[in-house]
């Protein structure tokens, strides 16, 4: 039985294609471990967040998934990815993290940073001066 070359040289350009496209698409970018700071990631349970990752492609994702480290500047962030399938995991700066409504534990004795700031600060935040400054 003889074979279509015809065929076969359109399945290895399909197949050349697929390889293209998987070797481009948009990874996420990791924070260097000089980023971590001098405290060491606390591992603990895992708590419910949102968090903004950061692509390659220079887009930002808000994405669903698990705290699985932390310290005062960084998170551990765990996704579970659709395209590919599988758990994917980078680190973002802690606050690029917020702890998810409607969680099905309470992550204030784990997770102080998570927390909202008291009124004071948050108000002093969103209107653009440093509580330090005389207003």
């Amino acid at each position: 039985m003889t074979r279509s070359r015809r065929y076969e040289l359109q399945h290895d350009a399909a197949q050349d294609e697929r390889r293209r496209v998987a070797d481009t698409r948009p990874q996420p970018i990791n924070l260097p471990e000089a980023a971590f700071g001098p405290h060491p990631l606390e591992f603990g349970r895992r708590a419910q967040v949102w968090a903004w990752v950061p692509f390659t492609d220079g887009r930002q994702w808000r994405l669903p998934g698990e705290a699985a480290a932390w310290n005062d500047r960084v998170v551990q962030f765990e996704w579970w990815s659709l395209k590919g399938g599988g758990t994917r995991s980078t680190t973002v700066w802690r606050q690029a993290v917020t702890v998810r409504s409607g969680a099905d534990h309470n992550c204030d004795h784990f997770l102080p940073w998570l927390t909202e700031p008291p009124g004071d600060q948050r108000r002093s935040v969103r209107e653009g001066f440093s509580p330090n400054s005389s207003a």
